[in-house]
This record gives structure tokens, sequence and C-alpha cells, in this order.
């Protein structure tokens, strides 16, 4: 089950990237650009950790994922940008029912047996009923239907990369196998935002602003870890949609860390206590 440690890492590696779109309201593209730059320099000194396989669909997944996480990644800068709130108040169910699904789907022996445990059945879909809720109610009237319309594809496209992660790797000997597995994401992301910003003619002195550099390092540092704890999560976890479930937390997350620098907060308390439950349920339900 230590699954869940990944998992519970990852939803609060990601409630600090979130918020780095607030503590630094910079253009989203040049962001993403050092955030992809500064993750793979931080993943430089584990070179001598890391295991390549001869498996070319190792190479193959890394690569597509790399391309998904890249577009979700500037739409939800770019939308904490435009103060659209929190945006995965929409995509996070999205993204957890539907890696849920499709893992079932391309994974008969894990649907005989959640068929064969009807108690776990009805374990996740309370669990998954009280977040949805509790996600609804975060904070009301948070997010239009543009902002909605844009993140939802980032939702589906989330959920499909964590069930192709978990298709090629191991749940024995990972972190050697992670390591590269995020290198490559981050090796692809630093060459697509490199294309980008040239096409979009933002290669001039904004890119090199202090303040930007310090935003694009933070960001890279919780980026880098909050994906390579769901990589963990999602190999080690029974279905991969458990791991997007608990990123569900995130708000609770968020809700600690406005507090702990004293930022306005709108969050309603009783969406995050209900968020905590239903992590407990879920948890408690498939052991």
């Amino acid at each position: 089950m230590i699954w869940i440690v990944y998992a519970l890492l990852h939803s609060l590696f990601r409630a600090m990237f979130v918020e780095t779109g607030r503590f630094f309201p910079t253009d989203g593209w040049i962001k993403t650009f050092w955030q992809a730059g500064f993750g793979l320099l931080l993943l430089l000194p584990f070179l001598p950790l890391m295991e390549w396989p001869d498996d070319p669909r190792f190479y193959l997944a890394a690569g597509l994922v790399s391309l998904t996480v890249t577009v979700g990644t500037l739409v939800q800068l770019n939308l904490t940008l435009m103060q659209c709130g929190r945006v995965s108040s929409v995509y996070m169910p999205l993204e957890a029912f539907t890696a849920f699904i499709v893992w079932l789907l391309v994974n008969p022996p894990s649907l005989a047996d959640m068929t064969d445990q009807p108690m776990q059945i009805v374990a996740v879909a309370l669990a998954f009923i009280i977040a949805v809720t509790a996600m609804l109610i975060v904070r009301p009237n948070d997010i239009g239907w543009r902002p909605a319309l844009l993140v939802a594809p980032v939702g589906v496209s989330f959920a499909v990369a964590g069930v192709v992660t978990k298709l090629v790797l191991p749940a024995s000997n990972l972190m050697p196998l992670v390591l590269p597995y995020v290198f490559i994401n981050y090796a692809v992301m630093t060459a697509v935002m490199t294309a980008v910003l040239v096409l979009k003619k933002k290669l001039d002195r904004r890119v090199l602003a202090a303040r930007t550099l310090q935003g694009g390092l933070i960001t890279g540092l919780f980026s880098t870890a909050s994906y390579a704890t769901f990589i963990a999560g999602v190999a080690l976890a029974p279905n991969p949609g458990y791991t997007s479930f608990m990123a569900m937390l995130l708000p609770v997350w968020m809700i600690g860390l406005h507090k702990m620098f004293r930022a306005e907060e709108h969050a309603s308390p009783v969406a995050a206590f209900l968020l905590v439950i239903s992590a407990a349920i879920l948890f408690v339900g498939v052991m």
C-alpha cells in the first residue's frame, strides 16, 4: 500500500505547483519553458541512478505523455493567471473517473477482481460521490463554462496518460525507471517549449527577468516532485484512477497553504472535510 504515500505527496506537490501561478503571475508560455528547463537541470544529478530499459514502448509512452503534460500544464498556468480559480475542481474528478474506467477496460483481470469484491465497488462509488460533491461546493461559482470546456480535455488526457504509464512501468524496482521516465518528459517539454517561444517570438528580455527565473525555478521544483510522485503512485496503485482520486485533496492542501501564508481564502471547510473523508473511505475500501 506504499502507493498511498506517493499519492498523498503528489497531491501536496500538485497544490504547491498550482499556487506558483498566483505568487509568480508571469506569462504561462515562458513559465512553462523555465519549469521544464529547471526540471531537467534538477534531474541531471540523478542520471547515475537511472536505468534505461530496452523496451521501445517505454520511450514512446514517455514521449507521448510528456506532450500531454505540456499542454495540460499550459492550460493550468494560463487559467490560474487569468484568475479563473480552482480549475482543478472541474478536471480532477473527470481525470480520476476516466482513469479508473479506462484501466478496467484495458486490464480485464482488474475488472474481474473488482466484480468479485462488491464491498470494494461500494467503497469506491461512495468515495467518488462524496469527493465530487465536495469539489462542486468547495468554492461556488469558482469557474465558468469557458474555462470548464478548456480543462475538461485536460482531465481526460491526464487520465489516459496515467493508464499508459501504468502499462509500461513495473510495480517492482520502480524508482530507477521513474527517474528516466520523468527525465524524458522534461527533455521533450523543454524542446517543445523552446520551439514554441521561438515561433511566438517570446525569446526576449522577459525570459531572463529575475522574477521570471525565480518563478520558473520554484515551479520546476514542485512540478518535478509532483510528476515523479504521480508516476510512482500510478505504477504502484491497483488502479491509476486511485492516484488521481487522491489528487482531489488538492483544495485541502491549498486551504492549509493559504492559512500558512495568511492569504485570502474563501474555500468551504465543509468541502475540505468531505474530501478527507472520501480519501479515507477509498483507502480503506481498496486495502
